[in-house]
């Protein structure tokens, strides 16, 4: 679920979703929400819906079952990635672990993005993902030019006379 429950003033959802005003009210059968809030309750029940009752289909807004953004995710492996890819001119070593970082932190930023232009996912995270795309992008690309850098120069170490 995009939203959590509303809390209640101990600070815990209620279990099953129930109200405050529908706990506890005599209705004509006992306790329990009276005849005119039953039937309040569910005003498509019986009756076709059309597209102006569902909240989640105006524009800007998202379905209360959508998946969570990952932005925090992805932006931590795009950093790895970027960090990693830094150091692989230097260091060599890094440089396919920064390239798998940022290829699949690159994929999954794509994913996420048309999963949230499809209102599937929760678009609170949009703008996070589009950097974690950007900098899984830049990760992979030191990494790939790291290890580039690295072959070329192991190739010119053992193979010295060699033209």
């Amino acid at each position: 679920m995009c939203l959590p429950e509303p809390p209640t003033r101990l600070g815990r959802a209620r279990p099953g979703g129930t109200h405050r005003a529908n706990l506890g009210v005599r209705s004509d059968h006992g306790v329990g929400p009276p005849a005119r809030l039953r039937a309040s309750a569910r005003p498509e029940a019986g009756t076709t819906g059309d597209a102006g009752d569902r909240a989640w289909e105006r524009p800007g807004a998202t379905r209360r079952d959508c998946l969570p953004h990952r932005a925090g995710l992805l932006l931590a492996l795009a950093d790895a990635s970027l960090l990693l890819g830094a150091l692989s001119p230097c260091l060599g070593f890094p440089a396919l672990a920064a390239f798998a970082c940022g290829a699949v932190a690159w994929g999954l930023a794509c994913h996420d993005l048309g999963e949230m232009r499809a209102r599937r996912m929760d678009p609170g995270g949009l703008a996070a993902t589009r950097r974690a795309r950007a900098r899984a992008r830049a990760g992979a690309a030191l990494g790939l030019y790291g290890a580039t850098l690295w072959a070329w120069f192991l190739a010119l170490l053992c193979f010295p006379n060699h033209r």
